[in-house]
């Protein structure tokens, strides 16, 4: 079912007493490298994980003890005159940028058995307020860059 955007309201919120632990984001700190496949989405770009499983991985609070590894991530932001791409607002607010980072399910054996099942994916969102010294200027110019790309692999 689809679930955005959503406006998340601060004061009409509880802390969930049936999730006691925080949300858990385990990122490897050896050198390993994750080798992905950068395309072109219509709208942004996106970098699409090559292999099943990754070392990144989301854990514990609403998750009821399920591992989600990381498959793909993607950003929404402006690269025109427009002041606010996130799909999601806080309070009414929309921010100049969202990430989504995209998890599925370990349980099942690849992403796209995941993708169709109740509990196969979790999508982590961030929402990013943007000032002058814009880091989004090399994306929007990736994203330029991308326009005439369909996919490349990256390492």
């Amino acid at each position: 079912s689809s679930q955005s955007p959503i406006s998340i309201n601060r004061h009409k919120g509880q802390r969930s007493q049936k999730f006691p632990n925080f949300l858990k984001l385990k990122i490897p700190t050896g050198g390993d490298i994750l080798h992905g496949m950068l395309e072109n989405d219509g709208y942004s770009f996106r970098v699409q994980i090559i292999g099943g499983t990754t070392d990144v991985k989301l854990t514990d609070g609403p998750l009821k003890g399920k591992t989600y590894s990381l498959r793909q991530f993607h950003f929404h932001f402006p690269c025109t005159e427009e002041i606010t791409a996130s799909e999601h607002s806080i309070e009414g607010q929309k921010y100049t940028a969202e990430a989504h980072f995209i998890f599925f399910n370990d349980k099942y054996s690849s992403f796209e058995a995941a993708e169709n099942q109740p509990d196969g994916l979790v999508v982590l969102a961030l929402l990013i307020n943007i000032g002058d010294d814009c880091v989004f200027k090399g994306i929007c110019q990736l994203k330029n860059i991308t326009d005439n790309i369909i996919e490349a692999r990256i390492n």
